[in-house]
């Protein structure tokens, strides 16, 4: 994960995923709350937008737990915080996500050929996506040059 490889603390790598969980829930019910009163009810973006904040509570709530539970436990704490300061975990997190962020590139442009000619507005949308990609993706080689 990023914030594994940003901060060095585990103390605090522990608030902040603590803090993750908390924005996750609360993310999750402004979903429930727009699928349930507003005006997507009953439709398929209501299905959508309480699927996804059902999903984001129980993302919440799980993350809150396992980092609590790593907290009280001594031994847990321990294996915890030697395994997120290994340099192969390290190693194996940017590998994943190099080649994640690589597919996921070809398969947005393979998209945009298949798709645009098709229509317009997909096209323009996929070019947009494929922009917002790279610079993220430059971005953070900048953070992440500067960090380690």
């Amino acid at each position: 994960m990023l914030i594994n490889l940003l901060i060095s603390d585990f103390s605090k790598k522990v608030r902040v995923m603590t803090w993750l969980g908390v924005g996750a829930i609360l993310l999750g019910m402004i979903g429930l709350a727009i699928a349930l009163m507003g005006t997507f009810a009953g439709t398929a973006m209501g299905d959508f937008y309480g699927g996804v904040g059902a999903g984001l509570i129980t993302f919440g709530v799980l993350v809150i737990i396992v980092y609590r539970l790593v907290l009280k436990d001594a031994a847990r704490r321990k294996k915890a915080e030697i395994g997120s300061k290994d340099e192969r975990n390290h190693f194996i997190i940017l590998r994943a996500a190099g080649l994640t962020f690589f597919l996921v590139i070809f398969l947005l442009f393979g998209a945009l050929l298949i798709v645009g000619p098709q229509n317009g507005i997909v096209f323009i949308t996929l070019l947009w996506v494929l922009g917002a990609l790279g610079g993220i993706f430059l971005l953070l080689l900048v953070i992440l040059r500067r960090f380690l």
